[in-house]
Order: C-alpha cells, then structure tokens, then sequence
C-alpha cells in the first residue's frame, strides 16, 4: 500500500508538472527575460560590493525575504502556466517579475554590501512599482471576468441541469451523472423513467490523430456546444471519456424519446466540421438509446446499460435496463 501510495503521488506530480511546463511554453520570453534581469542583478551587486562575512549575515531575514521571494516566483509560474498570451497577463508578468527581482534584491544586501549605494541600488528594493503593475492587471483582470461570468450565466441559460466542469469548463464527467440519477431516485415518490441516450464518435480513433491540439480541441467544444444547444432546458449532458457522451432524458415517452433520439442523429450527422486549411472531415457516429429503471438502477449497472447502449446501431431502439 505505501508503495502504490508513493507511485501515485510521484505520478501525479509528474503529470502537474508537465501541466504547468505545457502551460508556459507560449511565454518562454518572460521566463528569458527574468533570468536576464536576475543575473545582470547578482553580477551588478558582485561587481559593486563586498561579500560580507558570515557573522554579519542576518539570517532569519534571508529566510524570510527569500520565502517571499520563492512565493512570488510561483504566483509567476501560475499566472504564466494557466493564462494564454495577452496584455493582462503581461501586466501580471511584469508587476511580479519587478516584486520578484525587489525581494531578491533584499535578500542579496544580506550577503553583499554594495561600495556605494548608487540609484539601481536603491531602485530595485522598492517594489511599489511591480505592485502597481500587479494593482493594475488585477482592475483588468476583474473586467475580463466580469466578461466570463456574464457568457457563463447567458450558457446556463441553455441547459440549467447542465453545470461546466469546475477546473476546465468541460462538460460533466460520468460520476456527475451517478449522482444525480441517485438524488433524482431518492427524492422522487413516482417511479418515472428516463432515457439515456449514449453517443460516440465511432471513427475518432482515425480522426485524432490527423488533428492538431488545438484542432483536437476546438472538436471537443464544438461537439459538446451542439449537444448543449440540441438538449431540452431539463435535460443532462455528459462528457464520458474521450468523444463518447450521454444525455439523460426526464419527462418523455418511449415514442418521443426515439423520436428526439433520431433528431440528435440528424442533427450531428449534418454537423460539417472544418480543419484549419478549411477541409471538413467526415464523422461517423453512433447511437444508443436505454431505458433506465429505478428498480435496476446502480453504479455497475449504469455501466453496463451505457456499454450496451453504444453498441446498438446507429438507428435509434429502446430496451429495457436490467440489473
């Protein structure tokens, strides 16, 4: 057990540090830019001062300045490693590449004291400057959100059942679907029905790997805006994994539940998407449609109605769940 523990977090970690590496790449520039800046800092102090001996060093401020320095240093890393290129985010990178180079500054005179304290001395322990800087792409920053709340509400609107994914504004995850089904079972007196409607990109295994990243993704978001647009404002609209997706309906008979099925079909068979050289590419999909019993209903069962599901054909049939 210990050692699967450690496997995991050293996995984890691995994976969250290629996340944030990922994240940076497109502002490689700031990160040349400091290590610039930091070396001309530690051989401007060299040049003009005299180390100081050990006895003059005061090192509970070298922790303390120094632990400041770190912690801004990655506020830095976060800001670089989540935020795509634009004048917020070089607000951000400039005000706290000033705070950072201010505090190293601190923490340099604990161990060189310059010969004459000349205007850059004094210039780079104030950190006024990198904090307006940082004030400043905070006023920006609350305006830019105040965008995305406003788009978040006008989406919700669609689908109110549907939520976005907290940390990447994806669609819901399968486990988000166990625990509604779960909360609709407890807390409704009638023993009504749903569907489940499983949908897969059949040839996606052909198709990724002639996509880009961002073709790849670009994909992903418009399959998922169309099934959110396409979905009735009760209805839930799941992400699985990869290109396989569930919408759970609530409140249709099994005629009108294959009959809504059918227009999903129509209407993603119909959806042209385009590649970035402007060539569309043909999908072929594949849906299912299961009828979900309270009385056969589980996480494994769930499981495997959704299975079975998609792998009916493509034309729209109903069956009843069973444990």
């Amino acid at each position: 057990m210990p050692t699967f523990t450690i496997r995991s977090f050293i996995t984890r970690f691995n994976y969250q540090l290629f996340d944030v590496l990922y994240g940076m790449r497109v502002h490689y520039r700031w990160l040349v830019l400091l290590v610039l800046a930091l070396l001309s800092l530690i051989v401007f102090n060299i040049t003009n001062g005299t180390i100081k001996s050990n006895e003059q060093v005061n090192w509970l401020d070298v922790v303390g300045e120094g632990s400041s320095a770190i912690m801004v240093f990655v506020w830095l890393v976060v800001i670089l490693s989540t935020r795509s290129p634009g004048k917020i985010t070089n607000y951000f990178a400039m005000g706290f590449t000033c705070i950072f180079l201010a505090l190293t500054q601190d923490v340099i005179d604990e161990f060189i004291r310059l010969k004459n304290y000349t205007m850059i001395g004094n210039t780079m322990e104030y950190m006024i400057l990198g904090l307006a800087i940082v004030t400043y792409a905070f006023c920006l920053w609350r305006k830019e959100l105040t965008v995305v709340k406003n788009y978040l509400m006008q989406r919700q609107q669609l689908n109110a059942r549907t939520p976005l994914h907290p940390e990447n504004y994806r669609l819901p995850e399968l486990s988000y679907l166990h625990r509604a089904l779960t909360a609709q079972y407890t807390e409704s007196t009638k023993q009504n029905d749903s569907y489940l409607i499983a949908i897969n990109l059949q040839n996606s295994y052909q198709l990724l790997p002639q996509l880009s990243p961002q073709e790849a993704e670009r994909l992903r978001v418009s399959i998922s805006e169309l099934l959110l647009i396409a979905s009735r404002h009760n209805d839930l609209v799941c992400q699985v994994a990869g290109h396989h997706y569930l919408m759970l309906l609530d409140g249709l008979n099994k005629k009108d539940a294959v009959i809504y099925t059918r227009y999903v079909e129509q209407l993603l068979s119909a959806y042209q998407f385009y590649l970035d050289s402007n060539i569309n590419i043909e999908m072929q999909w594949q849906i299912g449609i299961v009828e979900v019993k309270q009385s056969t209903y589980s996480l494994p069962s769930l499981y495997k109605q959704i299975d079975e599901a998609i792998n009916l054909s493509t034309k729209p049939q109903v069956y009843k769940g069973s444990a």
